[in-house]
């Protein structure tokens, strides 16, 4: 499946904005992105996901919890880690990949 640049996109600049602050500031919690069918809600997300580094997270967590950052475990990460489980996955994000 082939997917449409992000710096391709033309228009949405808030949008754009808003994706691109999240990515260098986690803490901002995410972004809703709304609009009328059709307006390449998904396109940008996708073509988004391709600029995105890899990133590591606990191997196994549903979560992708971030291993180095006890504030962002979800509770059985936590766990693991103050057992000493600190087995950690690379993870592309899913689905957005292009297959080769």
């Amino acid at each position: 499946m082939r997917f449409f640049p992000f710096t391709a996109i033309v228009g949405q600049e808030k949008a754009k904005l808003a994706l691109i602050c999240s990515a260098i500031d986690p803490t901002i919690g995410g972004v809703l992105l709304s609009g009328d069918k059709g307006t390449g809600k998904s396109t940008m997300v996708r073509a988004f996901s391709q600029v995105l580094p890899e990133i590591e997270v606990f191997d196994g967590c549903p979560f992708n919890c971030n291993p180095y950052n006890v504030a962002e475990m979800c509770e059985v990460c936590k766990e693991r880690a103050q057992k000493g489980d600190l087995r950690v996955a690379k993870k592309a994000h899913e689905g957005n990949r292009p297959s080769a």
